[in-house]
């Protein structure tokens, strides 16, 4: 699975929810490469791809903050996480369309 970043960069990602992306770097350099690039610019529209078809698209996510957990092998898990996403409704099946929309209603946002 990646992470497509506006500007083209992918990131690989473990895995992914509401309010946070999960990576699995092989060292600082990589965890520190990443981070550089959560760009208010590159985080206005990404991609989430799973072989190579897209899953989701996301748009203005604003970066909260990345936290580093230092594994026994030496690799770098990291957990990216962010707010005020808006998913794309024309990457989303008709019926993902409509639980979106009864989300935003049992919300009160419509």
């Amino acid at each position: 699975m990646k992470l497509i970043l506006r500007d083209g960069s992918e990131i690989e990602l473990v895995n992914f929810t509401s309010n946070s992306f999960i990576i699995l770097c092989a060292d600082e350099q990589e965890f520190y490469n990443i981070w550089n690039k959560l760009t208010p610019e590159n985080l206005s529209r990404v991609k989430i791809i799973d072989d190579s078809v897209a899953i989701l698209t996301l748009e203005n996510l604003i970066f909260d903050g990345i936290q580093a957990t230092y594994n026994i092998n030496r690799t770098i898990t990291g957990y990216i996480y962010f707010h005020g996403q808006e998913y794309v409704p024309d990457d989303m099946s008709e019926q993902d369309r409509e639980y979106a929309e009864v989300g935003k209603i049992l919300l009160g946002e419509e």
